[in-house]
């Protein structure tokens, strides 16, 4: 099973469990995904890592649409990143110099589009 493959499986648990944050370890270490069943979703909140980063993923999946995605500072409600993919794609990264909690938005996606951010080296 490939790693894309993984990550849907993955989600789709997350989604029908209702749970938001998927990992958690003693450093603070935490990830949290969210899958779109109509157009959009939003992740939790996680804290930026020690080194004051998150990394971030996001795929469209097969819709036809593409998608699009941002992380907002949950204190201060700043938007520190934004982007979009198109139709089959993803895309992830880094986000540095962060010091607060953060969440992804994805919205104008379709149907199965994910992603997800995390505070520890993926």
């Amino acid at each position: 099973m490939g790693l894309k493959k993984l990550t849907r499986y993955c989600a789709a648990l997350a989604l029908l469990a209702g749970a938001s944050v998927v990992a958690a370890s003693p450093a603070q270490a935490a990830s949290t995904i969210c899958v779109v069943v109509v157009t959009s979703c939003t992740t939790g909140s996680i804290p930026a890592s020690s080194e004051h980063w998150i990394y971030y993923y996001y795929d469209s999946g097969v819709s036809a649409s593409g998608c699009s995605a941002r992380i907002r500072d949950t204190g201060t409600n700043a938007i520190v990143y934004s982007g979009r993919v198109g139709v089959i794609s993803h895309r992830s990264g880094y986000v540095y110099g962060l010091y607060g909690r953060y969440r992804m938005e994805m919205y104008n996606c379709g149907n199965g589009s994910v992603g997800y951010l995390k505070n520890s080296i993926p």
